[in-house]
């Protein structure tokens, strides 16, 4: 039942995908492109701070590494959560905003993989990637809503009442369920090929390559 379970929904994230005329399909394929452009930022980071150097000097910077993904929860809470609470219109902005930045700060990362500008930038990556999390969290409902209503509109029978017909809404969490998953799958596949990247071509390819993937997100953010 389990598996059943598993294969129903990701055959069901995969139709929801792969379906752009929805607002959550075109949600969930953003979805997919930040997820992949981080897990290729996490590679390149673990490939150039730890595994470069020697063990000692990797202890420092592990800390510090660290520090830099705890720091953007205690900015993005009390900060960022209430203003996109407030900027209810805007969310698609952020998200796009979010995917832009990104863009800019991994091309940046890939040139200064050996100084310390590096720390600064990772820290405003993961900062703004946090951003889309929280955003994205507040536009899971938004999106729902709005294809529930489309469904709804082409079940109305002429006098304007709804027809007699099985109700097939999905729950928030069913749709929360779906992009977790596809965030998982996809991280395998961009963990893959971000670390056939890094042993081949280096750690500044893998940036470069998760630069042009939020290229992707950024376009796809302006069709939400």
């Amino acid at each position: 039942m389990r598996a059943l379970g598993i294969t129903s929904l990701a055959r069901a994230s995969a139709q929801d995908l792969f379906d752009q005329t929805t607002a959550f399909g075109r949600l969930a394929l953003v979805h997919v492109f930040m997820m992949a452009g981080d897990i290729l930022v996490t590679v390149s980071l673990a490939g150039s701070l730890f595994f470069s150097v020697s063990p000692g000097e990797a202890k420092g910077k592990v800390l510090l590494y660290l520090l830099l993904t705890i720091a953007p929860f205690a900015i993005v809470s009390p900060v960022l959560g209430p203003l996109i609470d407030r900027s209810a219109n805007g969310r698609r902005i952020l998200v796009a905003v979010s995917a832009g930045v990104r863009v800019v700060l991994c091309w940046m990362m890939a040139e200064h993989l050996n100084s310390l500008w590096l720390f600064p930038l990772a820290f405003l990556l993961l900062v703004s990637s946090k951003l889309y999390v929280v955003t994205r969290g507040a536009l899971v409902p938004e999106m729902a809503r709005t294809d529930q209503f489309r469904e709804h509109a082409a079940h109305l029978g002429d006098a304007g009442w709804p027809n007699a017909e099985e109700d097939d809404e999905k729950g928030f969490a069913g749709f929360n369920a779906q992009l977790t998953l596809l965030g998982t799958l996809v991280g395998l596949l961009a963990g893959s090929l971000g670390a056939g990247l890094l042993k081949g071509l280096g750690a500044p390819s893998v940036l470069v390559t998760a630069s042009i993937v939020y290229v992707a997100a950024t376009v796809a953010s302006a069709r939400l």
